[in-house]
């Protein structure tokens, strides 16, 4: 018997390695070529690419028998024998400088979450056995748990003028998106914030540009190279800052080295009491008692529910589970993963009036009556509104080291609603492949002008921001049940019966999709907005026969 356990910690998208890469060629006199196309193409180390440490317990071949084998003589008690003392640890476990751990930790501050539970109800009596209610419902959390990465780059302020980091590197990105040519960069195109770099940033006489290996005179100029997509770093500015603080090209911080980047942690994300989340609802609910053969059941429910995290304690460190932005977690605000702003539910009983003593056939014989009378109808019925979904870019970081964080708006109409794909071979048809379903009316098909491309909804966020949250909606939920059944009161006693149940689960046998499932990065355009999953499940008939006493 042998039991093995490990500790991995894989740098996540080999970045580490990329960087280290360009460093090895611009120290080579070589010219930077996209990051992305640099993997294999020098001989370097790969730091921080994998740390394993095993733990082995083992039995080997021969050493116990079933007479001397440890024994388990309670659910609380483990045999000693089974148990390795613990590896040699310090507390708190502290990284040298230079290591850029990707870590996990529990702040110290941590506190008792909390949360506020308010509602009104009025309710009134109607004719006919029915009862109306009306409510208000809130719900109100405060110091919710959230993974927020302690060790994000710092969004440092320039004390002479004021401006931060994030607001000097959106900038240049907003001068490249609108492909401002690196000859025409000076103080008067870049406007205020290029005070930051030139206080920031310590002068030399001449600079190295990222995209050519040239030099320049201008520091301005070899900034905004840097983080250009000549060296791969448009929408991936956390990769030009790691450059600029930890390598020191095409300069360094006036600071020093790692004044923006911690050296101890390239991210160290940690539970924290920063989370809140709000809900407000109406609900609307028709009731009848069973009278003149009929019950039944109505409920609508208006609601919008807000929180910083979903789903963090049952998920992973990815995205929704974590905020982007550390410096403004608020950013992450929005649409809770599972709100449905609308829903319906309903339930309801029909006898049906056939047989003896009824509408139809009352004086039927008590044989036939056996037969035909006593049938009742029921069913339950769901429906709600789309879950929220978000969208996200793709491979690039703009803010934070670790976390891709989602896609912005760009404004351009989003029009939602499943679509089946008619491309085949022979025909672009409405460019999604025959058969394959997908969220939006018109993905990718930015050619046919006749509905708007969702695709052009969305772009890269810039450094400094998380993207926008849940801004689309899915499909939500359908299912319609239903059951036909009939009960027989056994000869001689009335606590012995038999129920005959013929029961459909989804008797429309309709098809939801889930946007959980959905192929949301943009940079993925031929998969875009497709799903590969449902909500629902095909129809099933169930038969019963029940005998109670």
């Amino acid at each position: 018997m042998r039991f093995v356990a490990g500790l991995m910690v894989i740098d996540h998208h080999d970045r580490h390695v990329e960087l280290a890469c360009f460093h090895e060629r611009l120290k080579a006199g070589g010219a930077a070529v996209d990051r992305h196309q640099q993997r294999g193409t020098l001989p370097c180390q790969r730091p921080h690419r994998l740390d394993v440490r095993p733990i082995t317990l083992e039995n080997p071949v021969g050493q116990l028998t079933a007479a001397t084998a440890p024994r388990l003589t309670s659910v609380n008690s483990i045999p000693t024998s089974l148990l390795q003392p613990a590896p040699p640890s310090t507390y708190p476990v502290s990284y040298a400088p230079g290591t850029e751990h990707l870590g996990y930790g529990i702040d110290q501050s941590l506190k008792t979450p909390y949360s506020y539970a308010v509602d009104l109800s009025l309710q009134r009596q109607l004719p006919g056995k029915m009862t109306l209610d009306v409510a208000y419902v809130g719900h109100f959390s405060h110091r919710t748990l959230a993974l927020d990465d302690v060790a994000e780059p710092a969004d440092m302020v320039d004390p002479k003028t004021g401006i931060d980091y994030f607001a000097a590197a959106k900038q240049l990105s907003t001068l490249w998106r609108a492909n401002t040519p690196e000859s025409n960069i000076n103080a008067g195109t870049v406007g205020p914030t290029a005070q930051y770099w030139q206080n920031i940033l310590t002068p030399q006489a001449s600079y190295t540009l990222c995209s050519t290996g040239a030099t320049t005179p201008s520091l301005l100029t070899a900034v905004y190279d840097l983080f250009g997509p000549g060296c791969g770093n448009l929408y991936n500015e956390t990769s030009a800052l790691y450059l600029l603080d930890v390598v020191g090209f095409p300069t360094t911080p006036a600071t020093g080295l790692n004044s923006f980047y911690n050296s101890q942690y390239s991210s160290l994300f940690d539970w924290r009491s920063v989370g809140w989340s709000n809900y407000n609802a109406l609900q609307v609910g028709l009731h009848k008692q069973m009278s003149r053969g009929v019950l039944f059941g109505f409920n609508y429910t208006y609601s919008h529910s807000l929180d910083l995290e979903s789903e963090a304690e049952r998920g992973v460190q990815y995205l929704t589970d974590s905020i982007i932005n550390s410096w403004t977690p608020a950013q992450m605000y929005g649409s809770s993963d599972y709100d449905l702003r609308h829903q319906i539910n309903g339930y309801w009983v029909v006898q049906l009036p056939l047989g003896r003593g009824k509408a139809l056939a009352g004086n039927i014989s008590k044989g036939l009556d056996a037969v035909v009378g006593g049938w009742q109808l029921g069913g339950t019925g769901r429906w709600s509104s789309g879950f929220p979904a978000s969208v996200y870019m793709g491979l690039v970081w703009p803010t934070n080291w670790d976390e891709m964080g989602w896609a912005d708006l760009t404004g351009s109409p989003i029009k939602t609603g499943t679509t089946i794909g008619t491309q085949t071979a022979q025909s672009a048809g409405n460019g999604i492949p025959a058969g394959i379903p997908n969220a939006f009316k018109n993905p990718n098909n930015c050619a046919d002008t006749s509905t708007q491309c969702a695709i052009n909804g969305f772009t890269y966020a810039y450094p400094g921001e998380s993207g926008v949250r849940n801004p689309m909606r899915g499909e939500g939920v359908f299912d319609l049940d239903a059951n036909l059944s009939k009960t027989w009161i056994m000869p001689h006693t009335e606590h012995q019966t038999l129920q005959f149940r013929w029961s459909v689960f989804n008797a429309t046998n309709t098809t939801r999709f889930d946007v959980y499932a959905l192929s949301d990065e943009v940079q993925s355009a031929n998969t875009f907005g497709n799903y590969t999953q449902t909500l629902s499940s095909p129809r099933e008939m169930e038969f019963a026969l029940i005998y109670q006493f």
